[in-house]
């Protein structure tokens, strides 16, 4: 798992299940599929890993700080919001020449959609919450990627409306919308 241990150098994580490694492996796989044969998701890693680790961070402090587990859904939006910044600045590696802008808009919004996901189940927030639900791991993808779509259409609607263009690789995220984690 590429992301994972590149995340595990610097960061630490509770201890993970091997049903949730292997849930992991599977995004990584789609993940690999949605982008256009140029790169892989090892390249993505290499590129955009630390932002990518960032967010996880942050977003595993945001998670934690949130008593009542429906919330914690919210906080999917907010990762949405950076994630639709950061696969624009990888857009080059997941759309094509070929593409009509109707198809580039929706292949990044897949893969968006993806990372959100690969990023919610790396913290999994719910983990020991609602156990008892039939069909839980399900209900929760889909919520979760019904949630980072609207996010994500959401935060390019807003950041045009702003005019916040995001241009080149090296951009970086220009609006964060979770707190930086606090420095001991």
């Amino acid at each position: 798992m590429g992301f994972l241990n590149e995340y595990l150098k610097n960061h630490v994580l509770d201890p993970m299940p091997s049903s949730q490694q292997t849930n992991l492996e599977k995004v990584e796989q789609n993940l690999e599929e949605k982008l256009s044969g140029l790169s892989s998701f090892e390249d993505i890693v290499k590129q955009h890993g630390a932002e990518i680790a960032d967010l996880v961070g942050r977003a595993r402090e945001a998670f934690k700080n949130i008593s009542f587990s429906f919330d914690k859904f919210r906080v999917i939006i907010n990762i949405g919001i950076e994630v639709y910044q950061i696969v624009e600045n990888m857009s080059s590696l997941i759309i094509t020449e070929n593409m009509s802008p109707e198809e580039k808009t929706k292949a990044k919004i897949e893969f968006g959609q993806e990372l959100i996901y690969f990023i919610y189940l790396t913290i999994d927030p719910l983990k020991s919450v609602l156990n008892w639900v039939p069909f839980k791991a399900t209900i929760e993808k889909k919520l979760v990627k019904w949630l980072s779509g609207m996010s994500l259409s959401a935060a390019a609607d807003f950041l045009k409306s702003k005019g916040i263009e995001i241009m080149s690789v090296d951009a970086p995220i220009r609006i964060k919308a979770l707190p930086d984690i606090p420095k001991c």
